[in-house]
């Protein structure tokens, strides 16, 4: 009897505030369209590179004689075969995919002044 008034009681609380279960919480997905704005899942893309960077890396692999083929930035099966050499002989993966790794071996990486040139900006730029 006790149990009886204490279940009793649960629910009309529930009720009173509103609840429901949680079967009838979950409501399907609408089937409308999806809003421009949706977010991807994961990291964002990287964007493909111009025919001019595409002329970078060939010329980076002709001068290391790898790629013996026009430079006219289109990248195509020659690159690609001449990428998987160049990366075979750095040990990185030999995947013929531009990647950081290949990038930075290539001698195609973010620009950054020498230590030396910021030690000289930084002594001229000092009061004395």
């Amino acid at each position: 009897m006790l149990f009886r008034r204490f279940v009793t009681t649960a629910v009309a609380a529930c009720l009173i505030a509103g609840s429901v279960p949680a079967a009838e919480a979950k409501k399907p997905a609408s089937k409308g369209k999806k809003s421009s704005r949706a977010r991807r899942s994961g990291p964002p893309r990287q964007k493909t590179p111009t025919p001019e960077r595409f002329k970078e890396f060939q010329e980076a692999l002709a001068e290391r004689g790898y790629y013996d083929g026009p430079i006219n930035g289109e990248w195509g099966p020659e690159c690609i075969e001449a990428l998987k050499r160049f990366q075979k002989d750095q040990n990185l993966t030999p995947d013929g995919k531009i990647g950081a790794l290949s990038i930075i071996a290539l001698g195609l990486g973010p620009k950054r002044p020498a230590s030396a040139e910021i030690s000289a900006k930084a002594s001229s730029s000092q009061p004395e």
